[in-house]
């Protein structure tokens, strides 16, 4: 004959089957995170050996070095073609002076035609 149960006995037992499936639940998602984050780690690695191999001031991308030293003209993707480098020979900056000016002080004009136009004003 099987012993009836105490109420507290099976309050325990109840408690231990959600205490399992809340363990069984928690390491289903330990191992996704640990699976997510293997995939980053990854991806992080992919990229840094990408960086490292990449020639030092090259563009990153498809492009085409140029294969004569002088550029004679250049055209756009709309067409439009220039003969001349669109940009001026390097020219050295001058250092900047920083000249502090004197404000400049405005003030209205008032026209007075006759004292009685001021008698409001004190």
């Amino acid at each position: 004959m099987n012993p009836v149960p105490s109420p507290n006995q099976s309050l325990t037992n109840d408690l231990m089957r959600r205490l399992l499936i809340q363990n069984e639940n928690q390491q289903i998602y330990n191992q996704n995170q640990d699976a997510k984050n293997q995939l980053i780690f990854d991806q992080i690695g992919i990229l840094a050996k990408a960086l490292h191999e990449r020639y030092q001031g090259a563009l990153p991308g498809n492009t085409k070095p140029n294969q004569r030293e002088k550029v004679n003209s250049i055209m756009t993707r709309s067409g439009l073609t220039t003969t001349e480098p669109s940009i001026p020979p390097h020219v050295p900056l001058t250092p900047r002076v920083e000249v502090e000016k004197e404000p400049e002080t405005l003030m209205d004009e008032v026209h007075i035609t006759s004292p009685a136009s001021t008698a409001h004003v004190l």
